[in-house]
């Protein structure tokens, strides 16, 4: 089967698979690697606060060593979070729950294994890892599942507080501020996700009436991200011949091309994105 469509220049149509610079199979997403980096940024600021804490803590050589095993865990493990969080599975709650939950677990076990040598400066060293760990992982989830990220980031906290208040004599005082600065920080990011939630609810609702009116005109229109399948109206998956389910397993929209016209078209679409007098061309594609 083969399409033929007329595209306009500077309208979204002389785009039909979606892709931006570095969207195509061989080349960089872009967005996603900049999440990725953002990520690791915040990941490593908080390893780096912690780890020269406890330098400064001059803790004896079995702490030092247990501490050397639990940090260089962290650092693998918040590789495989920042990677998981730039994947298709970012979004997957129950995913998501448990590398929270691992996150969690290594947070407690990192600052409890230096409590004793932390003292007061225990509490804003948690409040802050806590924090870190909840607005990564509450990020890209929807609004009502961020009643679980919370209780894991609580829970977790709450048991350095028992610890610290019952065996470190921290006073209390230190833990009822850096609590209410946690849960402030904790509010501030579920009323910020629900007001995301919110926009991004009306856009659904428009991007669905538009691919229906399309669609009822026999012209087909799809929705991607990063190159990747989203949504489109039953008159492009007409088209392609292909499910949702099969298009969202697709790695790439340039997949549905013939193999040996991939190569010309990423070279097209290259010149279209990177020079703005670059011709608009009438694009076919047989499926």
């Amino acid at each position: 089967m083969s399409a033929e469509r007329n595209q306009p220049a500077g309208t979204p149509a002389g785009n039909p698979f979606g892709l931006i610079s570095g969207a195509w199979p061989g080349a960089e997403p872009l967005r996603s690697w900049r999440l990725a980096i953002v990520n690791g940024i915040a990941a490593a600021a908080i390893i780096a606060a912690v780890a020269f804490r406890l330098w400064e803590a001059h803790l004896p050589s079995f702490a030092v060593q247990e501490e050397l095993v639990l940090i260089g865990a962290g650092v693998v493990f918040a590789a495989i979070a920042i990677s998981v969080r730039v994947s298709r599975y970012a979004a997957n709650l129950r995913i998501q729950l448990l590398l929270m939950l691992v996150s969690a677990v290594l947070t407690v076990l990192v600052l409890g294994v230096a409590g004793p040598w932390l003292g007061d400066d225990l509490p804003p060293l948690a409040a802050a890892a806590f924090a870190t760990i909840l607005l990564h992982f509450e990020l890209g989830l929807h609004a009502r599942h961020f009643a679980y990220l919370f209780a894991i980031a609580l829970a977790g906290v709450g048991a350095l507080w028992i610890y610290a208040v019952t065996s470190l004599m921290v006073s209390f005082g230190a833990i009822a501020i850096w609590t209410l600065v946690l849960l402030a920080l904790g509010l501030l990011a579920f009323l910020t996700r629900r007001a995301v939630d919110r926009d991004l609810s009306v856009q659904i609702d428009r991007q669905a009436s538009l691919l229906l009116s399309i669609s009822d005109l026999g012209e087909g229109l799809l929705i991607t991200e990063d190159g990747r399948y989203v949504a489109s109206n039953d008159a492009y998956m007409k088209l392609t011949g292909y499910t949702q389910d099969e298009l969202r397993a697709l790695p790439s929209l340039i997949e549905l091309a013939p193999e040996d016209e991939r190569e010309a078209l990423i070279a097209n679409l290259s010149i279209r994105f990177d020079t703005d007098a670059a011709p608009v061309r009438d694009l076919r594609t047989r499926v």
